[in-house]
């Protein structure tokens, strides 16, 4: 019991990580393209979930305007 309660830790933890290193990587790559983000845009990159992330990650290569990466 309590090692399966430690495996699902160790995968929520992963899971955590991986989407705060998606947040991270896409915020530095908007930012190069965009120059400085406001802290919304900021807060929303961090509170999305890690398929909003993966769309607005591809969106980057085609769009022009920060606002096109959020037009749903």
């Amino acid at each position: 019991m309590r090692a399966e309660r430690v495996q699902e830790w160790k995968k929520e933890w992963r899971k955590e990580g991986i989407q705060e290193g998606t947040s991270s990587l896409l915020q530095q790559l908007l930012e190069q393209k965009f120059g400085r983000l406001s802290d919304g845009v900021i807060n929303r990159l961090h509170s999305a979930d890690d398929q909003q992330l993966q769309i607005w990650a591809k969106r980057i290569l085609t769009v022009e305007t920060l606002n096109e990466i959020f037009d749903n």
